[in-house]
């Protein structure tokens, strides 16, 4: 899939220097974050959304000890990137925030301990499972340069565990999962949608794609992140909760709470029904 006619000038020179210094380095990468949603939704269906605008540009890479993870920003620092000094994830290469996060190797049971203390814990459990299934986007021609980045199924289960794992300090997570339901069926999944859905009284586009989504997470991922990711949504889905999902998601105007819920509801059915 080409999408080199669409995607931000600045954005694709930058993604290509990365492209040449990771590949130069043999290290295995994907795009992952809200980049890699808007590369996905506003360049390659052009579905123009304009929700959370974000500089960063989030990596995937996958490694087998820190020592690698040091060779990588040691490469990338030597075409021009500056570190952070108070993230040890981030560099900053052409006014672009870049972040990376390893998995592979490097994890102990699907969680990194970050240096230099090792005291701040992250889990990294799915991101083998995104990167095996990523999309790969062709964003220059001459010369030809193809990327690997994040299809929304995975893009929404990393993000339902980060938000999970970090709550409340992640709201950004949830807004980005409800930017994937509202657009789902959008983003080349109309065929999907059923008779049984349709001839509904009740029949909803959008909490359609929610339960749409729902269905091809429960065909494409593992048996565990399928669990992993009906118990957090179970939770959610329980009015008891006091709709934490739902109150960190961003409504519009004529929006509330209970649509927000709604949202949800409707992921976790498809998630966990029977049958379509």
């Amino acid at each position: 899939m080409n999408i080199s006619d669409s995607i931000n000038s600045d954005l694709c020179d930058t993604l290509c220097k990365v492209h040449e210094t990771l590949t130069t380095q043999n290290v295995n990468y994907f795009l992952i974050g809200a980049t890699a949603r808007d590369i996905i939704l506003n360049d390659l269906h052009r579905l123009e959304i304009n929700r959370r605008i974000t500089a960063d540009i989030d990596f995937g890479v996958c490694i087998s000890d820190w020592r690698r993870f040091a060779e990588i920003k040691t490469s990338l620092i030597a075409i021009g990137a500056q570190e952070d000094s108070n993230q040890t994830q981030r560099l900053i290469l052409e006014n672009f925030p870049l972040d990376f996060v390893p998995f592979g190797e490097v994890a102990d049971d699907d969680e990194i301990s970050w240096p230099p203390s090792y005291d701040r814990i992250m889990s990294i459990q799915g991101y083998q499972e995104a990167f095996d299934n990523a999309l790969e986007l062709q964003i220059k021609n001459d010369p030809e340069v193809k990327i690997k980045v994040v299809d929304l199924i995975h893009f929404v289960t990393l993000k339902l565990i980060a938000w999970e794992e970090c709550y409340p300090t992640r709201r950004k997570d949830a807004i980005d999962i409800q930017i994937i339901i509202e657009n789902y069926l959008g983003a080349g999944n109309e065929h999907k949608i059923t008779d049984d859905l349709t001839e509904d009284p009740n029949y909803d586009y959008e909490l359609a794609g929610a339960q749409i989504l729902g269905w091809d997470m429960k065909v494409h991922l593992t048996e565990e992140l399928m669990e992993t990711c009906r118990n957090i949504l179970q939770a959610e889905a329980a009015t008891e909760n006091n709709y934490r999902l739902a109150q960190d998601f961003d409504p519009l105007p004529n929006q509330d709470a209970d649509r927000m819920q709604e949202l949800i509801k409707s992921l976790y059915l498809g998630l966990t029904e029977t049958t379509q």
